[in-house]
């Protein structure tokens, strides 16, 4: 560890350390103002800009939190976290387990954020676990909204923490023409460099369209075919 100051009252047993301080724990990384590490109960608490680097790429930032000294079990205050895949998670609480995360109050968005700007679309729930084993965020009471404005109400939704098959979010939109629609996108892993999209569009004044998207990436571009019918 790495600190400006730093104390330790053999009594109780506690360490105390000030000033950009630096706990690391293989390989998992504490950083904070403000960090004690109580050895009778195995206990690191840090306060002050906290940041935890992960193993797995994980960057978390938070107000406060408290874990065991393996830094695997323990509770997280106002927590903001940069996904591996640079989607972003943030809850009022936590808790952390070796192998999940409960969040309260949680929002989750995939998109790139610019200083005040809005995100296109995220995810607001009640409740969210992120679950490390199977690589999902199964979200519980939540709402989808679109440049922050509520769309829908999605009383359970899961997210894949990892490139995956599955259906995508319903886009719900209105046309003059073709009045209101309702797409559901549908996205087919073939390999690791090629994938495909397929979205059933249904319309309140016209016949359903299916519409087709294939990718596939090469050292020096990308093959794209679209089509509908």
């Amino acid at each position: 560890y790495y600190a400006d100051t730093q104390t330790y009252d053999r009594e109780l047993g506690i360490l105390i350390l000030k000033g950009h301080v630096e706990f690391d724990h293989l390989g998992n990384v504490l950083e904070a103002d403000y960090v004690t590490y109580n050895e009778n109960s195995d206990i690191v608490t840090a306060s002050g800009n906290v940041r935890l680097r992960q193993t797995n790429g994980e960057i978390n930032f938070a107000d406060y939190l408290e874990l065991t000294g393996d830094m695997k079990e323990g509770i997280v205050l106002q927590l903001r976290t940069l996904l591996d895949d640079d989607s972003k998670i943030a809850a009022l609480e936590g808790r952390k387990f070796e192998d999940r995360q409960e969040l309260e109050r949680a929002v989750y968005t995939p998109c790139e954020l610019c200083g005040d700007k809005l995100p296109t679309w995220q995810l607001n729930a009640r409740r969210a676990v992120k679950d490390d084993v199977n690589k999902d965020i199964v979200f519980t009471d939540a709402e989808f909204r679109f440049l922050d404005t509520p769309l829908l109400y999605l009383p359970y939704a899961t997210q894949p923490l990892e490139r995956r098959s599955g259906f995508l979010l319903p886009k719900p939109g209105y046309t003059s023409d073709m009045g209101a629609l309702l797409q559901i996108p549908y996205y087919i892993v073939l390999s690791e460099d090629t994938d495909m999209t397929l979205t059933p569009v249904f319309f309140t004044e016209q016949n359903p369209l299916l519409f087709g998207e294939y990718r596939q990436a090469f050292g020096s571009g990308i093959f794209n075919v679209e089509g509908s019918i």
